[in-house]
């Protein structure tokens, strides 16, 4: 059973992982589906620490990070965002939320 059993049609698929990493931040992947391209970008260590952290700076950071995904990854109306569940990437889901209404 290959992935694409679990996808139906155009998809971009967001995820982030290294919550906790001191070394090298949060890296974000998105992957777009059936082309199975793919790319990733970090926000680094600084975002998380003051006075940054207490800014909340990795939010913003997420959302410009969604903002080049949409622009690299040229979705058309048929494609779907599928984002990570997890609290770092809520403001990122507001903005895809926007654009698979808006389009």
């Amino acid at each position: 059973m290959g992935l694409d059993w679990f996808l139906s049609g155009k998809e971009i698929l967001i995820d982030d992982t290294g919550w906790g990493d001191l070394i090298l931040g949060v890296v974000i992947g998105a992957l777009k589906l059936p082309e199975r391209r793919y790319m990733e970008r970090r926000i680094p260590v600084s975002s998380f620490q003051s006075p940054n952290f207490e800014d909340k700076r990795y939010l913003d950071d997420a959302v410009k990070i969604g903002e080049e995904i949409v622009e690299v990854m040229h979705p058309d109306k048929e494609t779907r965002f599928k984002v990570c569940s997890g609290y770092f990437l809520f403001s990122m889901r507001a903005l895809v939320g926007i654009l698979d209404s808006g389009r």
